[in-house]
C-alpha cells in the first residue's frame, strides 16, 4: 500500500504505508536498511496461460507489528497485447515513474533511497476478482471511483543505499 509524495515541491517519490513479504529475512533487511514498513505475510502467487497470463495473488498478513486484518485476494490479467511506457504528462506516468523511496526511522527522521529502472512497460489490466483489506488497514478510505488498472510483467529495479534527509523531520 503506497502513496505518492514529494519533498518541498520537488523530488517526487513513493511513501509506503506497508509492504508485505513472505520472507522473514527480506522483511528484516528492508526494515533495518531502508526503514521501509515491511511486514511478514503468507503469499501465494501463480500465473497461467499464454500469451496473456491469468494471475492469482493471495496475501495474508501475519505480522503483529502491522494493522490487521490485512489481506489481498486478487485475480487479474493483462487486457490487451499493447505494451508501452506511460506517455509523459499522463496520470499513468505520474504513478509509474517515481525514482525515490521515502521512509522514516523510529526517531521520525526522514530517509530516502534513489531508485533506477527503465520506464515501466505497462498494459491495461482486467481485474476479475478483488477482496482486500490493505487499504483499510493503512487507515485510508477507498475511493468510489473505478481505479486505474495496469499490468507490468517485469521490470528490473536498482535501489541505491538510503540516505538521511538532513534538516527535516517528518
Amino acid at each position: 500500500m503506497r502513496t505518492y509524495v514529494h519533498r518541498n515541491g520537488a523530488d517526487p517519490g513513493v511513501w509506503f504505508f506497508s509492504l508485505d513479504a513472505s520472507s522473514s529475512l527480506a522483511v528484516a533487511a528492508a526494515r533495518a536498511v531502508y526503514k521501509l514498513r515491511y511486514l511478514h505475510g503468507k503469499i501465494d502467487f501463480s500465473a497461467t496461460g499464454a500469451p496473456l497470463s491469468q494471475v492469482a495473488f493471495e496475501s495474508h498478513r501475519d505480522d503483529a507489528r502491522g494493522p490487521m486484518p490485512a489481506h489481498a485476494d486478487v485475480r487479474y490479467s493483462p487486457a490487451d497485447a499493447v505494451i508501452r511506457p506511460a506517455p509523459a504528462g499522463t496520470l499513468e506516468h505520474f504513478l509509474m515513474e517515481r525514482y525515490i523511496l521515502y521512509a522514516e526511522d523510529d526517531d521520525h527522521q526522514l530517509h530516502r533511497a534513489r531508485v533506477h529502472h527503465s520506464p515501466y512497460p505497462i498494459q491495461r489490466a482486467e481485474v476479475s476478482h478483488l477482496d482486500e483489506t490493505l487499504i483499510w488497514a493503512a487507515g485510508v478510505r477507498r475511493s468510489e471511483d473505478v481505479p486505474l488498472r495496469h499490468y507490468v510483467r517485469e521490470v528490473n529495479v536498482k535501489v541505491y543505499p538510503p540516505e538521511r534527509v538532513t534538516g527535516i523531520r517528518s
